[in-house]
């Protein structure tokens, strides 16, 4: 893929449906997770050089993730290495609904949220550049890179035919044999994904179950609340609301089991 201001909404939108941070500097990503064995060449043969027993091993790993979280950063960053990329970011979509006061019609705002980031900051979709265009063709979109001498590649995660979260690399090389390898880690991803959702979630309320809940709860303790004598940067720490609503069991003795479902 040549490199300069370009724009490409690929055709193949049923095949790669199913589909931040940046690594520590030194050598190429590719050199680092394959022991130094990848051969010197250019950004192109280093990429084509790697082994694919270390896609398999990297496969293994993505599967022995059990939270959200650790499979987005698993993710991230086998595509990281895989790729060579030199920046990889991952961000779900956040679309807020509100009324338009002018047009008195509803309308969405649209942020970038990064699931990585304890803040999980609002970030306007136009501080990624392509990820706009993505959202609008919803398929794989490439543009010139802000990184000299990169390629930008956005990789979308669709759910009901809208974006719901993407992949966003810079690469050096960008070709057939790169995007397959982004199709088959976002398929894994939306596959592993559904079935933590279903593990981890409430089928009810979509809030998490127990054991979700005390994992968070420990995550949290170890990671956002500062040790003894610690300090805490600002933006940072965690709070819990507990919420009970009075007398609710007398809506399922009056109305019955169904009816409390759906209130």
């Amino acid at each position: 893929m040549a490199h300069g201001s370009l724009h490409s909404c690929r055709s193949n939108h049923d095949k790669m449906h199913g589909a931040r941070g940046r690594i520590s500097p030194g050598a190429s990503p590719v050199e680092r997770r394959a022991g130094g064995s990848v051969p010197d060449g250019t950004p192109d043969e280093k990429v084509h050089a790697m082994p694919e027993t270390f896609l398999y091993s990297e496969v293994v790993d993505i599967t022995s993730e059990r939270d959200r979280i650790g499979l987005v950063e698993r993710c991230r960053r086998t595509l990281h290495s895989i790729n060579a990329a030199e920046d990889t970011h991952f961000y779900d979509i956040d679309r807020q609904r509100y009324v338009d006061g002018a047009k008195g019609v509803e309308a969405f705002r649209i942020y970038l949220i990064n699931p990585l980031d304890p803040r999980r900051a609002e970030l306007p979709v136009g501080v990624e550049k392509g990820v706009s265009r993505c959202l609008e063709c919803k398929e794989l979109v490439v543009v010139s890179s802000a990184i000299e001498g990169m390629t930008r590649v956005i990789f979308p995660i669709m759910d009901n035919f809208e974006v719901r979260s993407l992949f966003v690399q810079d690469l050096p090389v960008f070709d057939s044999e790169i995007k397959d390898k982004m199709v088959l880690i976002g398929s894994m991803f939306t596959n592993l994904e559904s079935m933590l959702k279903a593990k981890d979630q409430d089928p009810l309320t979509g809030l998490l179950n127990r054991r979700s809940f005390d994992e968070t709860i420990s995550s949290i303790l170890e990671t956002q609340i500062p040790r003894a004598g610690g300090k805490r940067d600002p933006g940072e720490g965690a709070c819990l609301a507990i919420l009970d609503i009075d007398h609710f069991k007398k809506v399922n003795d009056v109305f019955g089991h169904a009816i409390g479902d759906e209130v």
